[in-house]
This record gives C-alpha cells, structure tokens and sequence, in this order.
C-alpha cells in the first residue's frame, strides 16, 4: 500500500494509541513518516517501545468532553497548528442481550463506544472547518451493527457501535463541501491476545490481524485513498 505523498494528510491524532490495535496502527503510520498526537487511557505509561516513533502522547479521559477538547487543542499546537486526519480507536466491548442488558451496561457501551469518539471529533470538526482545507475522520465500527443476528449476545456493544455508523453519515453529509470526511473501518474479531485468552478453542487463523487493520487505515490516508468517500471497510477475514 501506497504511503503518503508531500501533499497528502501527515499530521494525525489518534486516540487509543497503546491499545492492541492502536499500537499497530502507529508503527505502521511512524513507517509511512506521519506525525502523530496520541491519547492514551488515564494511568498507563508510554510503551517502552515507543523510543524514537513521532509520537507526541499524553494521558486523557476522553470520556469527558472538556478534558477531550483539551487534548485536541494541545495537539493542535504541538503540530504547528495543523492536523489532517483523527483516529478514532478508543472502544469498549461486552457481551448481554435484549432480554439481559442493563440500563448501565447500555450507558456503559454508549460512553466508550460514542462518547469517547465525539468528544474528539467535535473539536477536530471545528478545527477542520476553521482551516478551511477540511479533514478525515477514521472510526472503528463492528460487524454485529451491520448484523442483527451477529447482535443476538453483544446487544449493548452492537447498539452502541450502531452510532459510529450514523455519525460517520452525518460528518459525510455535513461536510460534504468542505473536504471533511469520514471512513469506518469493520473489523470481525481482532487477533489480539486479550481476545486469545478469552475464545482459547477458536480458529486464530479466521480472524483479523491488527496490522491488516493498520495497513486499511494507512491506505485511507494515502494519497489513493483520500479520494475515496463515505467509505466502509469490512475486515472479515473468515470469521
């Protein structure tokens, strides 16, 4: 896949950075030459291994709007006033149904599968239209939004996530003449091993390494793919 050109996006923040996938994601951007502005969740360190990648990175809540809008501000300022593209990998899972979830499992999976998103992209939204050059918003969706059936013992995590889907429609409409747009990416179950330790008999082979999440995101930004419009990407691999 195609890296970055001069012209196209280089400064982007990223939110989840020392998780799983927001880990490979940036390697692979630091390989691309993107700058990066990165969150990570409160109480948790830089990763030793991120000696020497452009990563400028600092605790946030993102579950709180202000602290949020703080951290995009400072990014802003550290990137000379300039960031391209927000991705958003901050998220949470569970497993109930609509017979078994709760009122605060619902409002659990809505505050990090939503709020910690739009508490970013509201101010990168603002940031994108003051520059007047626009902007890209990457999300991560789940294939049990797409799929009711895949649904029936994820019902809070499906319901929750069912929002990244229509708030990337409703940024592409908005921002359809102003260059802002926003790309979901659909992973089925990601190899990671937190997901190993919990579906130990499954075929690990059928699911979606986080570097292949990480090679979408890349060509996303990449000169070919910043063409691209209301994109949805399925990572199915053969889960």
């Amino acid at each position: 896949m195609r890296g970055p050109t001069p012209e196209a996006m280089s400064n982007v923040l990223i939110t989840g950075a020392n998780g799983n996938l927001g880990r490979s994601v940036a390697e692979r951007l630091h390989r691309d030459g993107y700058q990066m502005a990165a969150s990570l969740e409160p109480g948790t360190d830089v990763p030793d291994d991120w000696e020497g990648l452009s990563i400028q990175a600092c605790e946030v809540d993102l579950m709180s709007a202000t602290s949020a809008r703080e951290f995009v501000s400072k990014a802003i300022e550290k990137m000379n006033g300039r960031i391209t593209s927000g991705i958003l990998l901050v998220g949470g899972f569970s497993m109930d149904s609509v017979s078994s979830a709760s009122i605060s499992e619902m409002e659990k999976m809505f505050r990090l599968n939503f709020l910690t998103a739009y508490n970013v992209l509201q101010p990168l939204m603002e940031h994108f239209e003051s520059s007047l050059l626009g902007g890209r918003f990457i999300l991560v969706g789940a294939r049990p939004a797409l799929d009711p059936g895949a649904a029936a013992h994820t019902f809070s995590y499906a319901l929750s996530k069912s929002l990244i889907f229509r708030l990337a429609e409703i940024v592409n409409a908005y921002g359809q003449n102003k260059n802002i747009t926003a790309s979901v990416i659909v992973p089925s179950i990601l190899d990671t091993p937190v997901n190993r330790v919990s579906m130990p008999k499954a075929d690990f082979d059928n699911w979606v390494p986080t570097t292949s999440v990480a090679d979408a995101i890349a060509y996303l930004l990449s000169e070919s793919g910043s063409a691209l419009r209301e994109t949805v990407l399925k990572l199915y691999s053969n889960a």
